[in-house]
């Protein structure tokens, strides 16, 4: 009778490399670049899905009403803020990057 022996590495080189795949089917580790014109009024939004949708309803409704408050000078600590009022057990965080003519 001939003895099979499984290495725990093996095990998890294996698992690892399922994960992989799935994941690399869903995910890119190309970047998306884009180029845009900025002037005096631009400014760019990073902030987690919580800060758009806390809720997790309306994604393009929620992002529209951030983009509005921004507009109107809101600054991050206010979106982060709105986010946390709402019902929401995802985590929030925003930076909001403002241009000027100099």
């Amino acid at each position: 009778m001939k003895e099979h022996r499984l290495e725990l590495a093996d095990v998890f080189r294996t698992h690892q490399q399922a994960f992989l795949a799935r994941w690399n089917s869903v995910l890119s580790r190309q970047p998306d670049i884009y180029s845009v014109r900025v002037n005096k009024d631009s400014f760019i939004i990073v902030a987690s899905d919580g800060a758009f949708d806390p809720g997790h309803y309306d994604f393009k409704k929620s992002a529209e009403a951030v983009v509005k408050l921004v507009e109107a000078g809101a600054d991050a600590q206010t979106i982060v803020d709105r986010a946390v009022k709402l019902p929401t057990g995802d985590n929030v965080s925003a930076i909001i990057a403002r241009f000027a003519n100099e």
